[in-house]
């Protein structure tokens, strides 16, 4: 008799949908549109968040806290009704880049009320705020949404995610893409701490530019100083339409003492001649997966006629666990198992552990990404 099942039900598509003990594929054509943090699923043992609210509660007053991180990062929180006028709450945050806080007070025959709340990570504060939260008359309920960007708890190097990014004439924005990779502990050469800042700059030799804070909503010049995972803020903003028909380099450095790191995007005065990246299809050889199991990953790619191709041996992919971390592993074809793979190429594998922990969700999705070559882009 096999342990107990880990059904599968393998579904083709665009989107996320969660199924219980279901294992998803997902297509994703264009992995630029991704967040740096997408696939980030291995934790260090603990990131601790302390968040504090201080406000002015009348007798039938009170409060609902929610507090939630991306996929992976196993942050969640959801309080009773609270009437406490000073509350605490301790999470573990994992390797979350931010933090959804959202307040919701009962009604009330105050005008709103003035709340001031603070976040530490690890003993070490990151932001404060204090606002008036305007009670809201058409609802019986006022709400307040607040996003807290965390810094890693440790971090040894950046990699710049998908490759060449491009920013065009039409889209004046563009994220500035790279994946944090932690270390075991402080003491390696040029590894960095949460209470490290580090300074972001831009560069390029003739296109108009400057650095985008997402954040306030402003332009906020070609330099900025920030901890390390609040770099997920900025966004490279063009200023002026860039007429000229060669591309623009532009350089982005992050650095800290002897520590530097750099990407590159480029500016171009229009992306429309392009090719479009290639349809891809994934299937798993099983539709019923148990503990220990090793399951084959084909992936092949629609053509203009709709028919359905193998990939040459040099195609490059990305592949990581979007959901379901704690139960399954990517296999690559040296024998590397990891959550994440920033590069991968066939065959592809994924592994499922030999004691799922079923105590916790069990929802595994895999995300793989095609990433073009140099003549695709």
């Amino acid at each position: 008799m096999r342990p107990t099942t880990l059904k599968t039900i393998i579904l083709l598509c665009f989107i996320l949908i969660f199924n219980s003990c279901s294992v998803l594929i997902v297509e994703e054509n264009d992995v630029s549109n991704l967040s740096e943090n997408y696939f980030i699923c291995d934790s260090v043992e603990s990131t601790p968040i302390l968040y504090n609210l201080i406000w002015d509660p009348d007798e039938n007053d009170s409060v609902m806290i929610k507090v939630s991180g991306p996929p992976c990062s196993y942050v969640g929180y959801e309080s009773g009704w609270l009437k406490t006028k000073d509350i605490q709450i301790n999470l573990d945050a994992k390797k979350s880049d931010q933090l959804l806080l959202k307040l919701r007070f009962g009604y009330s025959s105050k005008n709103g009320y003035q709340i001031r709340y603070n976040v530490l990570i690890d003993g070490i504060r990151l932001m404060e705020r204090e606002c008036f939260v305007e009670k809201d008359n058409r609802n019986i309920f006022t709400e307040y949404v607040d996003r807290v960007f965390l810094p890693l708890f440790r971090l040894d190097k950046f990699t710049l995610l998908g490759g060449t990014k491009k920013i065009c004439n039409d889209f004046p924005l563009k994220d500035i893409s790279f994946l944090p990779h932690t270390i075991d502990s402080l003491d390696g050469l040029n590894s960095c701490s949460i209470r490290d800042y580090f300074t972001i700059s831009v560069k390029s030799n003739h296109a108009k530019i400057s650095l985008y804070d997402k954040f306030s909503n402003e332009d906020v010049g070609i330099k900025v100083e920030a901890r390390v995972n609040d770099f997920s803020r900025y966004q490279l903003l063009l200023l002026e339409p860039y007429n000229s028909e060669i591309p623009d380099t532009v350089i982005i450095a992050f650095q800290n003492y002897d520590f530097v790191n750099q990407c590159k995007m480029y500016v171009t005065n229009s992306c429309l001649q392009s090719k479009p990246l290639k349809r891809i299809k994934i299937r798993l050889e099983k539709s019923e997966i148990y503990p220990g199991d090793t399951i084959n990953v084909s992936i092949h790619y629609i053509d203009d006629t709709g028919k359905e191709l193998s990939f040459d041996s040099t195609a490059r992919f990305e592949a990581g666990l979007v959901s379901g971390c704690e139960s399954a592993l990517v296999l690559n074809n040296k024998g590397e198992m990891k959550k994440y793979f920033e590069e991968i190429c066939e065959p592809i594998r994924l592994v499922i552990l030999d004691s799922v922990p079923w105590d916790v969700d069990n929802n595994i999705q895999l995300h793989i990404g095609y990433l073009p070559k140099d003549d695709e882009e």
